[in-house]
């Protein structure tokens, strides 16, 4: 594989790896609202949440099992800080 190619590989890795960081994050600060909602006993009536919570629920578990994908493991551990990301 030529260099540049390896250049832009490398800048893939980076830059999905990194989006999937965000992904988790955002994932992890979804199921823990859900928990404090649960906590909470909210009653949703009036709200775009009625008739829904389960959805929710199942949205955020589903949004989990996708970003805990084995393929995003192995970005994330090939990500290197140092290369710019500046080939794709």
């Amino acid at each position: 594989m030529p260099i540049a190619d390896k250049k832009k590989a490398q800048s893939a890795i980076n830059r999905v790896g990194l989006a999937i960081k965000k992904c988790r994050d955002a994932v992890d600060d979804m199921q823990a609202v859900q928990t404090l909602y649960v906590a909470a006993s909210v009653d949703p009536v009036g709200t775009a949440l009625a008739g829904n919570e389960a959805l929710m629920a199942t949205a955020i578990s589903n949004l989990r099992t996708e970003v805990d994908k084995p393929v995003w493991n192995g970005l994330l551990a090939a990500i290197v800080p140092s290369h710019r990301g500046k080939a794709l």
